[in-house]
């Protein structure tokens, strides 16, 4: 790939200094720095450079994206002393060391920043920005409930039904004394069956007599 035009600023890293003043310095981040040719606009992770997964760069990143209102590709672009987008999103997948669970932590705790933005939304509302600011409301409300949906959405996920099998043990003197009296009820029904019915007429004069 050809080198980016107009990027002396950055091979140089005459711009290091804004990027990682948020940051503070530490071995790792300056050997990073340290580096020459620095490329495709990240004045911090050269192309190619074996990005490892460290506990400093991860609780930098998640505390970064808990209070963020911006796009992830935005927040990269303003922190570039972050990996890329590639790299945390494969961290991600993979679950590298719990970065599974830490990002679904930290979109949750981004979900409660938000609303806490959309809170402030009206102290700048007029007749003249109300649309625009009742979609920037919108788009935070709907963001905030797919991070947080048990917290934030209109109808929270439900839990799935499970279906339980329950076992009850019986005794085998139990188990035979129930067949015996199943035998005998099926018994007294197939006798009850086979009795002839009386004719209607002789069972009237049979409860007059009763009588």
């Amino acid at each position: 790939m050809k080198e980016v035009d107009g990027s002396r600023e950055i091979e140089d890293g005459s711009n290091l200094s804004s990027a990682n003043s948020k940051l503070p310095v530490s071995p790792t981040i300056a050997k990073l720095n340290a580096l020459p040719k620095r490329r495709y606009g990240n004045v911090t992770w050269p192309e190619g450079t074996p990005q490892p997964l460290t506990q400093e760069i991860a609780t930098h990143f998640f505390s970064l994206m808990a209070t963020s209102d911006c796009s992830l590709v935005q927040l990269l672009r303003d922190h570039p002393e972050l990996p890329p987008f590639r790299q945390l999103d494969s961290w991600r997948a993979n679950n590298k060391n719990g970065f599974a669970e830490r990002w679904r932590e930290t979109r949750k705790a981004q979900a409660h920043f938000l609303v806490q933005k959309c809170l402030d939304l009206q102290k700048s509302v007029n007749a003249q920005n109300a649309h625009q600011v009742r979609v920037k409301f919108d788009i935070l409300r709907w963001v905030a409930a797919k991070f947080h949906p048990s917290v934030y959405a209109e109808k929270p996920p439900t839990a799935p039904v499970q279906t339980v099998n329950v076992g009850v043990a019986i005794s085998q003197e139990r188990l035979a004394d129930l067949r015996s009296r199943l035998e005998g009820t099926r018994s007294a029904l197939a006798l009850k069956s086979k009795t002839p019915m009386a004719p209607p007429q002789l069972q009237q004069s049979e409860r007059v007599k009763a009588r």
